[in-house]
């Protein structure tokens, strides 16, 4: 029977990992002149399904990449890649190239970059004359075709048209690409029809999951279409025209009042993020525009943002609604996220940042992937299906966090949220500074390995707070579950390492020191250990200076989220204050001073070699409290007391 079990889930689990569509992405459109930067965004999260795809960084071509030759899809479409290809990075969700599934981007070196896909539906009546090709073109494999060959945007567009005028499509797409001069929307629609717009510079457009392409976008001079487009309806008796006269493609290839609040509701929230002036009350079968100017200039951070929307201020949250059939931007189903950030005034082979979330956006950050790096962090580069979705990949772990924040967020949403939004500000500003100075692979790999031991940090503090919200510890306080949580349960609050935000945010350090609690000395005997737990008598100090101002940090003992000091010019108060692995950490509101009142808005940051940066790693986690050595003595008595209790039964099994 147990053999039968397993021979069930090997068939079934290979089934949900790979052949599971993008069929709930999300998509969003920035045109270089509605960016605050002057740089063209498109992005994309992929929404497959609640397990943890085994997303990952790939580089093709070039001297460092591996080289494409054919690829077998599983649906039967073939391709032949050219010799002379060009070297491109992508984030495939699939354990090798045999597979050929869900790359969804590429960035090349010719400043090219393509998101693929976004899932569109077409009306049953349209398809029964424009039926999908079994073996036809797929999203599985589009952004290696256009990321190995295509030198500009149009080039991509006109290189899927081909195929697809050759070979069919076997689904429903969305696709965009960009390049330094231009972005350009793609629909295919059908098994044979396509039609393509050049994206207007000035607008933005989110798409969730429809089509929207109008009569209007598919006749005008900066548009590529099948050539059976409008020909196929009329020969065929399924068009829909206007009262004009004129065909109506949209009601002709998807249906007339064809949309669900499924699709419609995250079209309607990206237009209201962007452009609430023009965005109206929902309906459901409400008409809004594919592409629309924005009410202000729209950031990088904008569009992180979007991916995180759950209708926050609107009646469709479901937090405040208490509706769980509301499908949210922001949903535990994305599995990647990614923001392709085009740059029109540098180089090409450095012109591109893929701002990548391996996992949800929501509890995830974004960090930089250019189209020149070299060197990533391994927890980026490492294979999750071979090493059955280790915790040494940053999307692993990312997940986790994700789904320990899921359940409560309302006490954990905001500051886990501000956290890397700060974070990410940082990388944001220096990027710029960063492709014209030429550390790239140091800046971009050390965003990297700061984002991964992030994200094993506020996992392991999210989990030591969230073990304060027990049934024993309300009783122990003799109060009922509210007035427990409001007396002695506030909201999380996240850490920041002092010293290094000190330094990107241009203060002096001083002294950063771990010194005698009894004379304030340094205390070298103690430097080497973990957490100041382990040494009683001892004590964080940190002490930086900038301009007038002076800031010193100590901390009272090792114990996760102690009490401690911050004397500012020299007014003392107390603060959450903590030593860990040799550094100090506060609350993330200590941001705020370093900043002059506002973290989001950091003004001086100094960069410094990324590469190099030992990120902190929390090692308060321990069994019981007991320190690292003591939870290895345990381990190992627990290991010698389960073998001698084997034994002793063994012993009597075989009398």
């Amino acid at each position: 029977m147990k053999k039968y079990i397993i021979a069930v889930l090997a068939a079934i689990l290979p089934a949900i990992f790979f052949a599971t569509p993008a069929f709930a992405c999300t998509g969003v459109y920035v045109g270089c002149d509605a960016n605050d930067q002057g740089t063209s965004l498109v992005a994309r999260s992929s929404d497959s399904g609640f397990l943890n795809h085994p997303v990952h960084v790939k580089v093709y071509g070039g001297a460092d990449g591996e080289k494409l030759t054919k690829i077998v899809c599983d649906g039967g479409f073939t391709y032949e890649f050219p010799s002379n290809m060009l070297r491109f990075i992508t984030t495939p969700s699939n354990e090798s190239i045999d597979r050929c599934g869900f790359y969804a981007t590429a960035i090349n070196e010719c400043g090219v970059s393509i998101t693929a896909t976004v899932t569109g539906y077409s009306s049953n009546d349209s398809l029964k004359f424009n039926s999908f090709v079994e073996d036809g073109l797929g999203e599985d494999i589009m952004d290696l075709i256009v990321g190995a060959q295509a030198h500009s945007a149009r080039e991509g567009i006109e290189i899927l048209a081909k195929i697809i005028d050759e070979h069919g499509s076997c689904e429903d797409n969305i696709i965009m690409i960009s390049d330094q001069k231009e972005c350009w929307y793609m629909e295919i629609i059908g098994g044979h029809q396509y039609c393509a717009v050049k994206a207007p510079n000035d607008c933005v457009a989110c798409i969730g999951n429809e089509f929207a392409i109008t009569t209007e976008y598919a006749t005008c001079e900066d548009a590529i279409c099948s050539p059976d487009l409008f020909e196929l309806p009329k020969r065929n008796n399924f068009a829909v025209y206007n009262s004009d006269g004129k065909m109506n493609i949209f009601n002709t290839y998807v249906g007339e009042n064809h949309h669900t609040d499924f699709s419609h509701l995250r079209t309607w929230g990206g237009h209201h993020y962007m452009a609430p002036s023009t965005a109206g009350t929902y309906s459901t079968n409400m008409y809004l525009p594919l592409f629309y100017k924005p009410d202000r200039k729209i950031t990088l951070s904008d569009v992180a943002e979007i991916f995180r929307y759950r209708y926050e201020d609107t009646e469709f949250c479901p937090e405040t609604n208490g509706r769980d059939d509301i499908r949210v931007i922001a949903t535990e189903e994305q599995t990647k996220t990614h923001i392709l950030q085009t740059y029109k005034n540098l180089p090409a082979n450095k012109a591109v940042v893929n701002w990548f979330c391996p996992n949800s956006a929501e509890f995830g950050t974004f960090v930089p992937i250019s189209n020149a790096e070299k060197v990533f962090d391994n927890s980026y580069t490492v294979n999750p299906f071979e090493h059955s979705l280790t915790e040494d990949s940053c999307a692993t772990v990312m997940k986790e966090l994700n789904t320990i924040c899921a359940q409560n967020r309302k006490k954990l949403s905001k500051t886990v949220r501000d956290y890397w939004k700060s974070t990410e500000h940082y990388s944001q500003t220096m990027m710029p500074q960063i492709l014209e100075s030429g550390n790239i692979d140091e800046f971009c790999s050390g965003m990297q390995k700061w984002a991964y031991e992030d994200c094993k940090r506020l996992k392991s503090d999210v989990e030591w707070y969230l073990m304060g919200d027990t049934i024993t510890w309300r009783k122990n306080v003799n109060l009922n579950t509210q007035e427990y949580s409001e007396k002695y349960y506030p909201d999380f609050v996240s850490s920041v390492d002092v010293a290094l935000f000190a330094k990107l945010t241009g203060w002096n350090i001083l002294e950063n020191t771990i010194r005698s609690r009894n004379n304030g000395t340094p205390d070298p005997s103690i430097a080497g250990h973990k957490t100041q737990a382990e040494v009683g008598g001892s004590e964080g100090y940190i002490k930086i200076q900038k301009g007038d101002k002076t800031i010193e940090l100590i901390t009272s003992n090792g114990h996760d989220r102690s009490v401690g000091k911050i004397i500012e010019n020299g007014q003392e108060k107390e603060n959450i204050v903590y030593l860990d692995n040799n550094k100090v950490f506060t609350t993330i509101p200590f941001l705020n001073i370093l900043t002059n009142g506002d973290y989001m808005k950091f003004t001086d940051f100094n960069t410094f070699d990324m590469s190099s940066y030992n990120p902190p790693i929390n090692l308060f986690v321990g069994i019981a409290g007991f320190p690292i050595w003591g939870q290895i003595l345990l381990i190992v008595g627990a290991i010698i007391v389960l073998v001698g209790v084997g034994i002793l039964i063994g012993r009597k099994v075989k009398k």
